[in-house]
Order: C-alpha cells, then structure tokens, then sequence
C-alpha cells in the first residue's frame, strides 16, 4: 500500500514538473512575442 502511495505520489510529481515546464516555455515563447510587439511599436 505504501508503494502505490509513492508510485502515486511519483506520477502526480512528474505531471506537475511537466506542466510546469510547458507553462514555462508558453510564458517565455509569448514574453518574446510580447517584447517584438514592443519594440515593433517603438
């Protein structure tokens, strides 16, 4: 029981650091686009 409790605790840790990274490179890919929108304008 405490082995599925880890292997639990495992996956759920392994899908919060990939949505993590993912929501990491949107906010990056889109800061980009949002500085050349900036300077585009400038």
């Amino acid at each position: 029981v405490h082995i599925h409790i880890y292997t639990y605790i495992c996956i759920y840790m392994y899908i919060f650091i990939f949505i993590y990274i993912y929501i990491f490179i949107f906010i990056y890919m889109y800061g980009n686009i949002f500085f050349l929108c900036i300077y585009t304008y400038i």
